[in-house]
């Protein structure tokens, strides 16, 4: 039997993936002293299931799954899934003493199967329905309703997706990412004239919008992977805007920003997926180094004020919010400052411990 309690995690995330939301809440638990044991993405191909210790407070599963998720698309079929799996996640774990559970799969209604007495935390990042294909929308509907019915609080990461799980599962809460860092104040520099973009460069980027900067004089730097079908853009971009420059890739902790006024995120804003966004997972990172942000106008974005970020619909609006921050960037840190002091760590720790140690449970 292994020492100690454990916090189980499901995903369909590597480990080693890029660092997302999961990858977060790991290493929170972790840094409270919690144990983890993460199931990683489940393989349909290697049929070998196994437990791997990476340290004492830190196991990586590898499991087996009949179906692919986007396969499940009837009762049998998910039924007979299942099965298997718990008795595969059953098995793996039977030489281990559980804590509670954080299930980041919308399609893991079985779980209360196999954890009867621990409590079940779900956490719903994506809009899963509205990433269905369409002969199967009707089934990740009921499967995305079994899980947070059959989970004792449910967590989702934009307002949008909180108002459709709530009405799978009262207990439904906002759960946003954090600043990973606290906030340093930037230092002052009369030069700072950059607008930065910092993500993952592809095809969900509104390309009209940045070619209007360009040709507004806007100085625009990328950094970040940029995608295959993206590099004959970028490399044409290199060649005809003198405002373009491609800074290539840096961990948030090494992102230079002396120079930068303020950081867009100009999403191509047509997609359920897009207008469901809150805030992103690199958002509160950008705050916290000093730089307010600039989004399009999308629905459900978090409410602030305009000095932490600004909401454009044309060119014309990101020219005056270039203006705005060009004359009033340092008069506005007390604003992010203050707005962060909420956006920490222990804020979301505190706030996914108070569902676990709830006495309300799920019978």
């Amino acid at each position: 039997m292994a020492d100690g309690n454990f916090v189980v995690i499901f995903t369909k995330t590597n480990w080693n993936e890029a660092p997302r939301i999961r990858h977060q809440i790991t290493d929170l638990l972790r840094k409270k002293g919690k144990k983890v044991i993460f199931f990683q993405k489940a393989s349909q191909s290697r049929f070998r299931s196994t437990i791997t210790k990476v340290d004492d407070g830190f196991y990586l599963v590898d499991y087996y799954e009949l179906l692919h998720h986007q396969l499940k698309f009837t009762s049998s079929l998910v039924a007979l899934n299942n099965v298997l799996l718990e008795r595969t996640i059953s098995t793996l774990l039977k030489n281990f003493e559980v804590d509670f559970i954080i299930n980041f799969n919308y399609d893991y209604s079985f779980l209360k199967n196999i954890f009867q007495k621990e409590k079940i935390i779900t956490l719903i990042n994506d809009d899963f329905i509205a990433q269905a294909k369409n002969y199967r929308k009707s089934m990740a509907k009921k499967l995305l309703r079994d899980t947070c019915k059959n989970s004792d609080a449910v967590f989702g990461v934009s307002y949008s997706i909180v108002k459709q799980l709530t009405h799978y599962n009262a207990n439904t809460k906002l759960f946003l990412p954090w600043a990973l860092e606290k906030y340093v104040a930037p230092s002052h520099n009369l030069s700072r004239n950059v607008v930065l973009f910092y993500g993952y460069i592809n095809n969900r980027l509104n390309w009209k919008i940045i070619e209007e900067m360009f040709e507004h004089n806007i100085k625009l730097r990328f950094v970040g992977p940029v995608n295959d079908n993206c590099k004959e853009r970028m490399a044409s971009y290199k060649i005809k805007y003198k405002t373009f420059e491609y800074a290539g890739m840096s961990d948030i902790e090494e992102l230079y920003t002396e120079d930068v006024l303020v950081s867009i995120i100009p999403y191509i804003e047509d997609s359920a997926e897009i207008q469901a966004i809150t805030i992103n997972n690199k958002a509160f990172n950008l705050l916290s180094k000093g730089l307010p942000l600039i989004y399009p106008d999308l629905p459900n974005l978090i409410k602030v004020n305009k000095n932490i970020i600004s909401k454009y619909k044309s060119i014309d609006d990101i020219d005056s919010i270039v203006e705005y921050f060009s004359e009033f960037f340092y008069n506005i840190q007390n604003d992010l400052k203050v707005f962060l002091e909420e956006h920490y760590e222990n804020s979301r720790y505190q706030l996914l411990m108070s569902e676990v140690e709830n006495d309300n449970k799920l019978v």
